[in-house]
């Protein structure tokens, strides 16, 4: 957060996640139902095959990596 707005400004840290497609594709749906936001992004360890193989089967595309 920052002191100024009290908003977020990113986020850093470890997070242990178990999510399967059904789940991403309810958080993609939820985002787009109840936000202004017309793109979302995923990001991930370009060696995740299983988060990557989860944003694809979503309908998501890889715009770029970083290695």
């Amino acid at each position: 957060m920052t002191i100024e707005t009290g908003g977020f400004t990113g986020n850093c840290g470890l997070t242990i996640q178990n999510i399967d497609s059904e789940a991403a594709k309810a958080v993609r749906d939820r985002a787009f139902e109840n936000t202004d936001f017309d793109t979302l992004y995923s990001y991930m360890k370009y060696t995740n095959v299983g988060s990557y193989s989860t944003a694809e089967a979503i309908g998501m595309k890889k715009l770029k990596e970083k290695k």
